[in-house]
């Protein structure tokens, strides 16, 4: 296999893994919490499975090994023979978290991770005693499931092969359009460690050269490794036996195999003509969709034997692979590109409204300027109708960042010795995926707060006539053209005067300020680098940064963070974000010759001012508005290209214009000369060659082929010296 093979394959296995270690990671939360949910922890086995086969097939075999002893743990759980209690769970996630160490170590083509204790611990856990039954507990597994454990087990080369009237018709079929049938029986070496991957390996390798169409044991029995050493099945192809044997034989473990042609087209006839009408009717459906070789790729061991060959003869697996193949994998650097192409088809789109425009205005109307006026909106809509669904495919639920907290919570819970219902909702809320990229460190930042600060231990809840347990509440959801994600909880809630005397000690405000400061003031206090409440410090919190981080994170997305909170009561945090930052849009207006856009997030209002309104307030230009005062900036000071604070672009009858903006609860007021007008503009970023300007947040091109440049307005109010 060739260098860029093993590539691809160790892409999938690494993208599979990650899914079935998620999966895994929140089942074993769930059952913690549901722990007689047959469902899930068949779920979570399954999961354990997949990557136990996965990493059997490409030779990783620590990982291998680690899951298959996990199964094992899992399959007393599913036999009623070990209860799930928080220390079993607490094994197991400690194994889950050497899984996520040992996929890493593939990456970095390392060999230094020691699992032999964990495989200790888990060995220890398989030879615990069952509890004993009483009538309050539940059993995992049904009274019908526990009886027929033993049938089950039978070896394959005990059991007779015997066909299925369905089987039957399959097999004539083939037989009849020239494939062969052979009946295979597979002894593997006594001292196999993992049977179930050694007769997956075989089945992989058996269809890639043609189709099984029986086992025996079942697929599923073979997959929960009820069998002994032998298993039989019956494969259809057109490679030879010799071909077939070499293939069993290809792989390790195998002490035996044994390949024979099953049966004779002759020995069918006289056995199925009784079953005429059947036959034909099947023979009908499978002659339509032609018999072809079907990878049940998704479903690994677990699918029945029977379902399989119904799937075969009637063309019932073909579509379900088509179903499959409806959802790909796409690299996120190609839905960069294509937005980017879209962006530039957009920009063009609004040129060749612009020389439409010039043209009816030049010539007047006619059939060629009607002609184009129509291509030019077809083209407008067609364009629009792109650019939404590339923005479409851009969007992921925002549950792959929540799903990483209710693991951290579980963990931050035990450290502390606190009770906490975490609750989730929203999780199939859906935004841009660079929204979703920068949103999960603020997250962790507010969670562990409210869990080390908000929470209070068992026993002060109950004092404060409080259950037990407290509540942390994670949400989601769309309100309008943005996204709302709080972080609520039931705690002891803020003190506004343990607050300010913070501040006042550490030296970040004076007594007499902390006395002026609104309720409000004093809750952004925590926002100020420096600040903690915690009387000691300890590797989660109290040194004093994490909140000015949370909200220097949050309006870098062009977000806003919002606090409220009463004492002995909780605190919400309230997050609100743009669904995208890579189409914006803006207001358009005109400086001192050159085109500029401001975000509309940041944009408060647009007023315009007389000159005998502004007033000076140490030595600052400010006027007032809603009743309070606004400082006012030109443009151009704000972006370093003039010193005088005092300058101003006066417009017509004298009045200037004035746009507000804001970040969080500054706001100051930027004189500029000329309004455009709203737009939906393609952000695109100056380039390594330029690097960072500080008010600047980009470019975009507009329909006239003209750049206008994209203020941050996060950066010109920093700018401008208004404290916070």
């Amino acid at each position: 296999m060739s260098d860029f093979d093993m590539s691809q394959y160790l892409n999938l296995f690494l993208e599979e893994a990650e899914e079935q270690l998620q999966l895994l990671d929140e089942g074993l939360i769930l059952l913690e919490q549901d722990r007689q949910n047959r469902d899930l922890l068949n779920q979570i086995f399954r999961a354990a499975h997949t990557i136990k086969g996965s990493a059997a097939s490409m030779g990783f075999d620590k990982i291998a090994v680690l899951t298959h002893s996990m199964e094992n743990v899992l399959d007393r759980f599913r036999n009623g023979e070990l209860e799930v209690t928080q220390e079993v769970v607490d094994v197991l996630l400690e194994c889950l978290d050497a899984l996520q160490a040992l996929k890493e170590e593939i990456i970095e083509q390392k060999d230094k991770i020691d699992i032999s204790g964990l495989l200790k611990k888990l060995q220890t856990l398989q030879e615990m005693e069952a509890p004993e039954k009483n009538e309050d507990r539940v059993a995992l597994s049904s009274p019908q499931e526990s009886g027929e454990k033993e049938e089950n087990a039978a070896s394959a080369s005990e059991t007779e092969l015997i066909l299925n009237e369905t089987e039957k018709i399959v097999l004539k079929s083939a037989l009849e359009k020239g494939y062969k049938s052979y009946h295979i029986i597979v002894d593997l070496e006594p001292n196999c460690v993992m049977k179930s991957v050694r007769a997956y390996l075989v089945f992989n390798s058996l269809e890639k050269i043609g189709e099984i169409i029986k086992t025996v044991p079942t697929t599923e029995e073979i997959e929960e490794e009820k069998f002994d050493y032998c298993f039989e099945l019956i494969l259809v192809t057109q490679e030879s036996l010799e071909k077939v044997k070499n293939t069993v034989l290809s792989i390790s473990e195998i002490r035996n195999v044994s390949v024979r042609e099953f049966p004779k087209l002759e020995d069918l006839n006289g056995e199925q003509a009784a079953n005429q009408s059947e036959e034909k009717t099947v023979k009908e459906k499978t002659e339509a969709v032609g018999f072809e070789k079907i990878k049940e790729k998704t479903e690994g061991l677990t699918t029945d034997d029977s379902s399989r060959a119904q799937k075969i003869s009637s063309g019932s697996g073909g579509a379900d692979n088509k179903r499959i193949s409806q959802t790909v994998r796409v690299d996120v650097n190609r839905l960069d590109k294509l937005l980017n192409l879209v962006g530039e088809l957009v920009i063009e789109k609004s040129r060749l409204e612009s020389v439409g425009e010039s043209i009816r205005d030049t010539l007047g109307g006619g059939d060629l300027t009607d002609s184009l006026e129509e291509i030019s909106l077809h083209i407008g809509r067609l364009s629009g109708e792109l650019q939404e669904e590339i923005m479409r495919a851009r969007m992921f639920p925002i549950e792959q960042v929540f799903n990483r907290f209710p693991r951290m919570v579980r963990d931050l819970a035990r450290k502390f010795r606190k009770e906490i219902n975490f609750i989730v909702e929203g999780k199939e809320t859906e935004l841009d995926r660079t929204v979703i990229e920068e949103i999960g460190d603020p997250l962790i930042h507010l969670l562990r707060n409210a869990i080390d600060h908000g929470i209070e231990p068992p026993e002060e809840r109950k004092k404060l006539g409080k259950p037990p347990a407290g509540t942390v509440r994670l949400r989601a959801f769309h309100q309008e053209n943005q996204i709302v994600i709080t972080v609520e909880d039931d705690g002891r809630g803020m003190d506004l005067e343990k607050i300010k005397e913070k501040a006042v000690k550490k030296g970040l405000i004076t007594p007499e300020a902390a006395e002026k400061l609104t309720d409000q003031e004093a809750l952004n206090l925590i926002f100020i680098p420096g600040f903690s409440t915690a009387e000691k410090v300890s590797d989660v919190s109290g040194r004093g940064v994490g909140m000015d981080i949370v909200k220097s994170h949050i309006e870098k997305i062009n977000g806003i963070m919002d606090i409220s909170t009463k004492k002995g009561t909780g605190t919400k945090f309230t997050i609100k974000l743009p669904l995208t930052l890579v189409i914006n849009r803006s207001l358009l207006i005109r400086h001192r010759g050159r085109m500029f856009a401001f975000p509309l997030a940041n944009v408060v209002e647009i007023v315009e001012v007389k000159e005998e309104e502004i007033q000076y307030m140490q030595q600052q230009r400010v006027v007032f508005i809603r009743d309070s005062f606004l400082p006012l900036f030109d443009l151009e000071f704000l972006l370093g290209e003039r010193a005088e604070k005092d300058h101003s672009s006066q417009g017509q009858d004298g009045l200037l214009s004035v746009v507000v903006v804001g970040v969080s609860e500054r706001r100051v007021g930027i004189v500029v000369e000329e309004l455009i007008g709203e737009q939906e503009i393609v952000i695109k970023s100056l380039g390594n060659y330029i690097g960072d300007v500080p008010g600047l947040a980009g470019a975009t091109i507009l329909g006239d082929g003209s750049v206008a440049l994209i203020l941050d307005v996060r950066g010109l109010i920093e700018g401008s010296g208004v404290e916070k």
